[in-house]
């Protein structure tokens, strides 16, 4: 979304070739994935892949980088390198689902659907200022910045319906026969009535694609998650000045509590990892890490230590399935310079930092091979 986009804001070689030869074609999809369930497990993630936004008012489009978890090599630009033409202006995160990756672009109005083995466009579907996709059965669906949710089947990728669900429709994700979107409204962010027509949830029966209900929520939520039970995990960014950017948790019955300070979230099975950024007088960024142990309600802070090499903006954070490795993408100097994607290692084992990865300008999401 733009107003905070600008606040926030042979060439592939035998290492890309061995990540695409990861997964064969027989491999099993049904094995539940603990860090997004309707994001299928593939084995053997020995390779992920880096989408970067660019900066669409610096002339930056945005790229999709390979990265090597085993010798931690990057190989830059493959997308342009394999398709012959940019990604597009301002990707936002991508989503793996089967044997595609789906990376909604805002900037160029469509969603790019990509081969997760070959880097090839396989389509682009037309959607207006796309903000976030999932995917839930034969099915992906989009939110639309314009006030809608679009969905598409995964085979022709034809857009058979749409849903108005309300102004800036920011995060999806889905779970047990629904899609959640969150609605920020943070266009109408100034004056009495910021955000008024936001701070809520719609919730959407995917059987019928139709409105289900709507939960009230914190201000000007964004990013949201699912588990299997049902309950969700999301950000309510608040008006970035006297209403904190905290994390909520709603239960399978509706009800909705604060569990932390909190601006980016991810999912690994009990455990649900918060970075927290804030800044100083002159606009420089410091961040924070935690987790919670959504079983318990413990909160470990700090489990992150900081260091010389710290993501010190996380824009957003992923964890790979096969190991439970912490990514965290971030800038580095600047917004319109090359960022880092930060490998640390699992919860379990003290998160130590693996590796740091050179990458694109400013990296915006992390799928696996």
């Amino acid at each position: 979304m733009k107003l905070q986009k600008i606040f926030l804001h042979a060439l592939l070689g035998l290492v890309v070739a061995a990540g695409f030869t990861a997964c064969s074609d027989d491999e099993s999809t049904t094995e539940t994935n603990p860090v997004n369930p309707i994001q299928p497990v593939l084995p053997g993630r020995t390779t992920a892949y880096v989408v970067n936004q660019g900066n669409q008012y610096g002339g930056i489009t945005g790229s999709l980088d390979v990265l090597s978890l085993t010798d931690h090599t990057v190989t830059s630009g493959v997308f342009k390198t394999v398709n012959d033409r940019a990604l597009g202006d301002t990707p936002q995160k991508p989503v793996r689902y089967g044997d595609k990756i789906y990376v909604p672009v805002f900037g160029s109005n469509l969603v790019e659907v990509i081969n997760a083995k070959t880097m090839k466009s396989v389509t682009r579907i037309s959607v207006s200022n796309p903000e976030a996709v999932c995917g839930a059965g034969e099915y992906v669906y989009v939110a639309s910045n314009d006030g809608y949710v679009v969905r598409a089947d995964t085979t022709a990728f034809q857009i058979s319906n749409q849903l108005a669900v309300g102004p800036n429709p920011m995060g999806l994700t889905a779970a047990n026969g629904y899609v959640y979107v969150t609605i920020s409204d943070s266009y109408n962010y100034q004056g009495e009535n910021a955000y008024a027509n936001g701070k809520k949830v719609v919730v959407i029966q995917t059987a019928n694609f139709a409105k289900a209900k709507e939960i009230p929520v914190g201000t000007n939520p964004t990013q949201i998650l699912s588990n299997e039970a049902g309950e969700l995990f999301l950000v309510a960014s608040g008006n970035f000045a006297d209403i904190p950017s905290t994390v909520q948790k709603v239960a399978t019955d509706g009800t909705v509590t604060d569990l932390c300070p909190g601006s980016v979230i991810a999912l690994q099975g009990d455990t649900l990892i918060v970075g927290k950024t804030a800044y100083d007088a002159n606009w420089k960024p410091t961040a924070t890490y935690s987790y919670v142990v959504l079983s318990t309600g413990k909160i470990t802070e700090n489990f992150i230590p900081a260091g010389e090499s710290f993501p010190t903006s996380p824009a957003t954070i992923d964890v790979n399935p096969s190991n439970g490795h912490i990514f965290i993408c971030s800038d580095v100097t600047a917004y319109n310079e090359p960022g880092a994607v930060f490998e640390y290692g699992s919860v379990g084992t003290g998160a130590a930092l693996v590796h740091t990865y050179a990458v694109g300008v400013h990296p915006y999401g992390v799928v696996f091979e």
